[in-house]
């Protein structure tokens, strides 16, 4: 019994795990996609 509630459990933290991931990725995007020098021609870290 307690042994089919701690997988169950693992199986949430997995599926919680990977959303606070993507959550975290889009947050990466975001900030690397703002422009870094405003005044700079609004360049971003990947292209000017």
């Amino acid at each position: 019994m307690l042994f089919w509630e701690l997988r169950k459990l693992r199986r949430i933290m997995r599926l919680e795990m990977r959303r606070l991931v993507k959550t975290l990725v889009q947050l990466l995007m975001i900030m690397l996609s703002k422009p870094i020098h405003p005044e700079n021609n609004g360049c971003t870290a990947f292209k000017c």
